[in-house]
């Protein structure tokens, strides 16, 4: 209905009005093509809209088979070219059309990576056209956002655009936090990164990361290593892959990733099998074909620490020293006749029954957990801790299953046994030390109770 309308205004505007049977027609508004046109005047939008950003206003988002086409253009002499601003993530191309959306192709505006600023490119035009007609910009390739437009006629030199060109944009560079980065609080991406292929968003709360860009933090100081990193972001394409990286883009420096999708957006945990500890260069990288995504915010959680064990010392013996035994002196016995014995009869001796010793249970052996929910998923951690007085050497633990269901867990074994999970210990956290604990943590999906059904053993 747009075009419909747009094209029966266009034909009203050239023909003129007709007020009455006696009325004068009315030419139609002349408007020059050769001075500076804006985009954002466009009679007709077909999948892209007017924006603003920093008092400018602009077409935004013209994407392959999106176009916007202008008012009826008087070109009174002729045409040799066009000059056009335009700001791109990466390459894109925009062909001009004369009249029609499919019309003639005068020529195409090839444009490169701006950096986030306008630039202005020109085209050539073989063609002669003069009169009165429309133009239509069309979408062929990347995505591109386009301030203004105008013709060179013939006969004209094409002017060095010095007021046009476009300064550096200061305020637009994303200033990047320098020195180191802590991870376990929450990092604002747009706040710190670096961007290849990627922008700030228009309300500068987040970064868009296209196909094969990334946002680069520099100097992301993990001193205590890292369990899992938590992703807030969302996308409009059917998948996206948001691959983090550390110290360099290839994909063997993979550390884990998150998939997003139009219809499942919001926090991602990846759990993370690799020993980070230490400053890092972090790259998250849009590594599915034809996809963007957007990224709020990254925070890691540090995997638990062994507890250091309290010394036993071992007391030194006292030496005890043997006394040199006084000699005795044995005197000659005298014989001594021996009567013969009456016999003893020796009584049978009663038997004695040895009871069975009670088993003896663990005390104070206690079970604690922590719930981290976010509704459609959840980390728990978990500390078995020592109250016995005494050193426990192994321990075991059976979770319900009807109350968690576990993707993934760190410093801990996990088996099954009918309607439990069955959680054993790592070796090295197998013991603990009278006071202290041992620590392990799940990822979970769905939702989650406020109490955890378990038996310690």
């Amino acid at each position: 209905m747009k075009r419909k309308v747009a094209g029966l205004l266009s034909a009203s505007l050239a023909a003129g009005l007709l007020l009455s049977s006696s009325a004068t027609v009315m030419a139609a508004p002349s408007i020059s093509p050769y001075t500076k046109v804006e985009a954002e005047k466009a009679i007709t939008k077909n999948g892209v809209e007017v924006a603003t950003e920093n008092n400018n206003v602009f077409i935004s988002s013209l994407e392959k088979g999106d176009s916007f086409s202008t008012t009826p253009l008087n070109f009174t002499n002729g045409l040799t070219g066009f000059e056009g601003s335009f700001r791109s993530a990466g390459a894109g191309l925009v062909e001009v059309r004369l009249d029609k959306e499919d019309g003639e192709a005068l020529g195409s505006f090839k444009i490169s990576n701006t950096n986030g600023a306008f630039k202005t490119y020109s085209v050539k035009v073989s063609k002669e056209v003069a009169g009165q007609h429309t133009l239509y910009f069309v979408g062929k390739l990347g995505n591109v956002d386009v301030d203004y437009f105008n013709a060179t006629g013939a006969g004209e030199v094409t002017p060095t655009p010095t007021p046009v060109v476009t300064p550096t944009p200061t305020p637009v560079v994303t200033p990047v936090v320098t020195g180191e980065v802590n991870p376990y609080e929450t990092v604002e991406v747009e706040k710190v990164a670096e961007l290849k292929d990627a922008m700030v968003t228009p309300n500068k709360s987040a970064v868009m990361i296209r196909e094969n860009g990334y946002a680069l933090i520099k100097n992301v100081n993990f001193v205590d290593g890292a369990a899992i990193i938590t992703v807030n972001g969302k996308t409009t394409s059917d998948l996206s892959i948001l691959d983090i990286r550390v110290d360099g883009l290839d994909a063997a420096n993979s550390i884990g990733n998150a998939k997003f999708s139009k219809s499942n957006e919001g926090a991602k945990t990846i759990q993370i099998k690799k020993d980070i500890s230490g400053v890092h260069d972090v790259y998250l990288v849009n590594t599915f074909a034809g996809s963007n995504v957007t990224v709020d915010s990254i925070i890691a959680k540090a995997a638990p620490t062994k507890p250091t064990p309290t010394p036993v010392v071992t007391p030194t013996p006292t030496p005890v020293v043997t006394p040199t035994p006084t000699p005795v002196v044995t005197p000659t016995p005298t014989p001594v006749v021996t009567p013969t014995p009456t016999p003893v009869v020796t009584p049978t001796p009663t038997p004695v029954v040895t009871p069975t010793p009670t088993p003896v249970v663990k005390k104070d052996l206690a079970f604690e957990y922590q719930i981290n929910s976010w509704g459609t998923g959840y980390t728990v951690n978990f500390a078995v801790v020592n109250k016995t007085g005494k050193t426990v050497d192994g321990w075991k633990v059976k979770i319900s299953k009807k109350d968690v269901k576990i993707d993934s867990s760190w410093c801990v074994n996990v088996a099954e046994e009918g309607n439990y999970y069955v959680i054993t210990p790592m070796s090295w956290n197998s013991t603990i030390y009278n006071g202290g604990s041992a620590q392990f943590g799940i990822v979970g999906s769905g939702a989650i109770g406020s109490t955890i059904d378990y038996v310690l053993e």
